[in-house]
Formats: structure tokens, C-alpha cells, sequence
């Protein structure tokens, strides 16, 4: 996976990451040049699972990432309207996709 722009994405103190579009959103109130993704809540965790699931072939097991599952948290996680996502470049939609799966590598780190 390739690495997003330096300063493209940033973290808050409320644990939700920051990412810089390249290219804004236009919005009801004018451009949207970045956008906010809270990290997942227990409930939505339950409700949508994990974005990763395990691809099974040939003896092996290969992640995958679950484009699906993805968007819908995407959707329920950023601070702007879901249709103006639609809009988004491939570039930005890409980091938007490492910050959501970023949440779940943290919380999956041991804390002992």
C-alpha cells in the first residue's frame, strides 16, 4: 500500500483523524477542502464488522478488504454528506479507506 501525501492526514486529540482532500468537495456551503473521520463505536463495529476479511484458496489465507464495509463506515464516520463522497477523488478516497483501517490496526494492538 502506498503511503498517503505527508500532512495529508492528521490526528486530533479526540482520537477522530483529519484528511487534506487534493481535490475539495463542493458543498450547500461552499468548498470542503478536508474532512473529519471519528474512529468506530462498539455499536457500529457490531453492526458492520471488520474490513478485512480472510479469502481462503489453495490451502492459504489471504486478507481482503471488505470495499463494502469500507463505504458504509466511511458514510457513518465522516463529518460531510455521504453523496458529496461520491465526488471525492481516487487519491482521497484512498486515504479515507487507510484512515478507517488505521483505526482498526490501533485498536487491535495489544495494550499489555
Amino acid at each position: 500500500m502506498t503511503e498517503p501525501k505527508a500532512g495529508k492526514i492528521s490526528s486530533n486529540a479526540d482520537g477522530s483523524k483529519t484528511v487534506r482532500l487534493d481535490v475539495p468537495l463542493t458543498g450547500h456551503s461552499g468548498p470542503i477542502i478536508q474532512v473529519t473521520i471519528r474512529p468506530p463505536t462498539y455499536g457500529l463495529f457490531m453492526r458492520l464488522g471488520d474490513p478485512t476479511v480472510l479469502v481462503y484458496g489453495q490451502g492459504s489465507a489471504v486478507p481482503m478488504e471488505a470495499m463494502d464495509v469500507i463505504r458504509e463506515y466511511a458514510e457513518a464516520l465522516i463529518d460531510t454528506d455521504p453523496l458529496l463522497l461520491e465526488k471525492a477523488s481516487l487519491a482521497d478516497a484512498m486515504a479515507i479507506r487507510d484512515v478507517i483501517k488505521s483505526f482498526f490496526r490501533t485498536a487491535g494492538e495489544p495494550t499489555i
